[in-house]
């Protein structure tokens, strides 16, 4: 009895200490996010795996945390875990002490959320906020719920799901990594948000859609009659970037319309609160004015949505999205093909509108075959790495797919990157890495001993936002701090010496073909030129092509084209631009092979 008894005991403690090192793992997850663990037992309590981000019910959960006094839980967007805030100490004593080990049955898989308990210091503010459907909509967006009936519905799906399955003339068809597409009238190039008016697909647009067009026209909302259409299938747990459709390429109204699951629309403007709009199965959107030119629309990658405030957590089925656009065909009249052109940007909205569409929106498409062309670490800024203090905590600001976040095992790296197809390849190698906007990172001031950002700063479409992202690494870094940057250069060749860039080309002098590509000045205003890959730099602010064949494509024409916005910078320039900032001191400045770089101190 007394062999059983000691085994018992042991097996108790061993168990102890496998919870007390797993809540050490949380505590340090919950402190990453930013929020202040207390030891000492405080009035505010965060519960980990209790948010609704977790799937857990808000309502039982109020229910639930008021049983030990008056309290109020927070609203947050889509967090994994709860804030519950109560009226005094001891009554978040008593909750967390009770809470600690308590499970929850989750609202749409049979599993259980256990709850582990925290006191807070204070409240990050940026968090208290929820993601719920808001009663207003953007301005000009038009939404038109049942616009179909149940049987219209499967009769469509049944004609999309038969188009899918087939290779036929009347539509183009592909497989992009969050969805499958199909196209008609022409085919929609991601690449450039537009269309080639002189290879259109031979079909048109289907006959089984023909009654539905017919309706949306008597809306009365679109000027003329659509002639592209492309219908996305999504899978759940698919999404699609956020965007704002080709503007010069299709005309004012494009008209969208929601087919099987539901999803959440996020609606984003420069300057203005995110807009979160439900959209229901047969719900016609038609997207005019502000909300086609301005806002910016895209759907998180997520299996469910958390709706009515958090009561209801809906789990998403298969969702087809039909979207209509004419196509603008002025530029087609002299025989030539379409291109789109781009103005370098003069004001915020513009430059955010393009590093949209042409740096975030790339990236996430061409996430996979741009890691695999960037493994290899430049030698310097390992060196930089290598030459910081045992054990500094470094962050790197737009680390792509993690190719400096393993190469210094004596440190603590930390990544972040806008584009979350790059950060889902991190995370696949096991590197702490987040997606934030380098204009605004998501950290504490001073809380780290380094920062790099290489290859990034160039992709600022303003002076402005480029003062500002070196300013966010400033301010990242505690006094005394390093920052590494790299920006592409316009001069490629250094003492004489070409960089690989143009190593890789035998030809580099290919200037007649360079300058039919680029514009001369429009109403006074220099538009951006599309570069000609291993050539020189003909200007500063221009769009680099990258090619990507899709091998998952049924059509023939499988290769994309993706545009990316980049501004080269000049000797002395990113050296000026940092000599601007009150607390940055430049400590070295240099050619890389092609790139020029900094090193910088916080002062």
């Amino acid at each position: 009895y007394s062999k059983v008894i000691k085994l018992r005991t042991t097996m108790s403690e061993a168990l102890k200490k496998r919870q007390e090192k797993k809540k050490r793992k949380i505590c340090a997850k919950l402190q990453a996010y930013g929020l202040q663990i207390d030891c000492n037992p405080t009035s505010t309590v965060v519960i980990a795996n209790a948010g609704i981000g977790n799937m857990v019910c808000s309502t039982e959960l109020t229910h639930l945390v008021s049983q030990y006094g008056d309290c109020i839980l927070l609203k947050l967007d889509g967090k994994s875990y709860a804030v519950v805030q109560y009226k005094n100490t001891e009554s978040a004593k008593y909750a967390a002490e009770s809470l600690e080990g308590h499970q929850m049955v989750k609202q749409t898989k049979n599993e259980f959320a256990t709850f582990y308990c925290f006191y807070l210091n204070n409240i990050p503010q940026e968090d208290v906020i929820f993601a719920e459907e808001k009663s207003d909509l953007p301005n000009g967006l038009i939404k038109i719920e049942n616009f179909l009936n149940k049987e219209e519905e499967q009769a469509l799906i049944n004609c999309i799901q038969h188009d899918i399955s087939i290779l036929s003339n009347d539509h183009v068809s592909e497989k992009l990594k969050h969805r499958t597409v199909l196209h008609y009238g022409y085919k929609f190039r991601y690449g450039t948000n537009d269309v080639d008016i002189n290879n259109p697909i031979s079909e048109g647009l289907p006959n089984y859609i023909e009654n539905l067009l017919d309706r949306i026209m008597a809306t009365g909302y679109l000027p003329s009659r659509p002639d592209q259409l492309t219908i996305n299938m999504y899978e759940p747990g698919d999404g699609i970037p956020p965007h704002t459709d080709n503007t010069r390429s299709f005309d004012g109204v494009l008209s969208t319309v929601s087919l099987g699951s539901h999803t959440v629309m996020n609606f984003s403007k420069e300057g203005a609160e995110r807009i979160d709009v439900c959209v229901e199965p047969r719900t016609l959107f038609l997207f005019t004015g502000e909300s086609r030119y301005e806002w910016r629309h895209g759907i998180q990658q997520r299996k469910f949505d958390i709706l009515d405030q958090g009561k209801k957590i809906t789990t998403r089925t298969i969702r087809y999205s039909l979207t209509f656009r004419t196509v603008v065909k002025d530029a087609g009249k002299s025989g030539c093909t379409q291109k789109e052109e781009f103005l370098i940007p003069e004001n915020e909205s513009d430059a955010n509108s393009l590093e949209s569409s042409h740096v975030h929106s790339v990236y996430d498409k061409i996430a996979d075959h741009f890691s695999s062309t960037r493994e290899k670490p430049w030698p310097h800024v390992v060196e930089f790495l290598q030459s910081l203090p045992r054990a500094s905590v470094v962050l790197d600001v737009g680390c792509g797919s993690g190719r400096y976040l393993g190469v210094c095992q004596q440190h603590f790296m930390l990544g972040c990157d806008r584009s979350v197809s790059l950060i889902n390849i991190c995370k696949q190698k096991n590197f702490p890495s987040f997606v934030c906007n380098g204009l605004k990172l998501p950290v504490r001031e001073g809380s780290f001993d380094a920062c790099i950002c290489i290859a990034v700063i160039h992709h600022y479409a303003t002076e402005k936002r480029r003062i500002q992202a070196i300013k966010e690494l400033l301010r990242a870094v505690r006094i005394g701090g390093k920052i590494l940057i790299y920006a592409w250069a316009i001069e490629q060749t250094c003492n004489n010496v070409k960089s690989k860039y143009l190593k890789k080309n035998a030809v580099t002098s290919n200037q007649e073909h360079i300058e039919s590509d680029v514009s001369s000045p429009k109403d006074g205003k220099q538009k951006l030129a599309v570069h000609v890959n291993r050539t020189l730099f003909v200007q500063q602010d221009l769009l680099v092509p990258w090619k990507s064949k899709n091998v998952n494509s049924k059509s023939n024409n499988s290769c994309s084209t993706y545009l990316r916005y980049y501004h080269v910078f000049k000797e002395n320039e990113l050296q000026s631009l940092c000599s601007q900032i009150t607390e940055c001191s430049v400590l070295k400045s240099y050619h890389d092979n092609g790139n020029w770089c900094v090193i910088l101190e916080k002062v």
